[in-house]
C-alpha cells in the first residue's frame, strides 16, 4: 500500500512538472491580495506563459536561438520539459544533511509522502523560467560573464544597465541589496552582483565583480544552509581570494 501511494505520487508530480500552469499550484504564495507584496517566483512561470503565448514557441526553443547559440553556449537545459543529458552537468541529490531527515527511531513509521510533498514545493520553485536553467559550472559562469559584463553580449548595455539600476537596498547594514532577480553581496571593500539558486540537495551561486571583471560560480550537490558550514558565501569569497592573488 505505501509503495503504491508513493508510485502514485511520483506519477501526479512528474505530471504537473511538465505543464507550466499546474507548476504555480505548487510554488508557495502564488498569488497576494492587490497592492501587496510577497516574494516568490510565480512571476517568472507567468512571464513564460506570456512568452509562448506571444510567439507561438517555447520558451527552451527561444532561449537557444537568442542566447545560446549566439553565445556558443552548450550543455544548457531549462527543467523539466527539455531532455537533459546528465553527463554533462552537475546536478542535486538529496542528502542525508539537507533539511530532509529520513532517519527515524526504528520503530516509529516514516511517511515518504511527508517528506517528499515539501521537495515537490521546492521543485516547482524552481522549475521552468522560475529558475529551472541547468548546466555545469563552466557553462554557468560563462553565462554570467555574457550577463553582467560591460564586455558581454547576452543582453545590451542599455538593457543591463536597467538591470543594475534595479538593485534596491532593502538593509540598512548595506549587507545585502536586491533588484530584479539579481542582488548585490558585499566582501571587504568588493561588491559581487549575481544571485543564489536552492534547493532540496543543493545549492548554487553565481556572481560577478566588476572590478575583476569576472564572473563566479559554485554548485554544491548538497545544501550548505542546512549543514551550516561551509556556508557558500565563504566559498565564494575564498574563491575570490584566489583570483586576487
Amino acid at each position: 500500500m505505501i509503495l503504491q501511494k508513493i508510485q502514485n505520487f511520483i506519477i501526479q508530480e512528474t505530471e504537473f512538472l511538465q505543464n507550466p500552469e499546474l507548476i504555480l499550484d505548487y510554488i508557495e504564495h502564488p498569488k497576494e491580495k492587490a497592492g501587496t507584496y510577497l516574494y516568490s517566483s510565480t512571476n517568472y512561470v507567468i512571464l513564460g506563459l506570456i512568452i509562448q503565448k506571444a510567439t507561438g514557441k517555447n520558451p527552451n526553443i527561444l532561449f537557444n536561438e537568442y542566447f545560446y547559440e549566439p553565445l556558443e553556449l552548450s550543455d544548457i537545459f531549462l527543467a523539466p520539459q527539455d531532455e537533459i543529458n546528465y553527463d554533462s552537468i552537475s546536478h542535486p541529490h538529496v542528502y542525508p544533511n539537507t533539511d530532509f531527515n529520513l532517519t527515524g527511531d526504528g520503530v516509529t513509521p516514516i511517511d515518504l509522502l511527508d517528506i517528499l510533498k515539501p521537495l515537490s514545493y521546492l521543485v516547482g520553485k524552481a522549475s521552468w523560467t522560475s529558475g529551472g536553467m541547468i548546466s555545469n559550472a563552466d557553462t554557468i559562469s560563462k553565462w554570467g560573464y555574457e550577463l553582467y559584463s560591460d564586455q558581454g553580449n547576452a543582453i545590451s548595455q542599455a538593457i543591463r544597465n536597467q538591470l543594475y539600476k534595479s538593485i534596491i537596498d532593502v538593509n540598512a547594514d548595506k549587507s545585502e541589496i536586491y533588484g530584479y532577480g539579481i542582488r548585490k553581496l558585499f566582501y571587504d571593500e568588493f561588491e559581487f552582483t549575481g544571485s543564489y539558486g536552492r534547493s532540496a540537495g543543493s545549492e548554487n551561486l553565481l556572481f560577478y565583480n566588476k572590478a575583476y571583471d569576472t564572473s563566479f560560480c559554485i554548485l554544491s550537490n548538497c545544501n550548505m544552509k542546512a549543514n551550516k558550514s561551509p556556508n557558500i558565501d565563504e566559498l565564494l569569497f575564498w574563491l575570490f581570494e584566489c583570483v586576487k592573488f
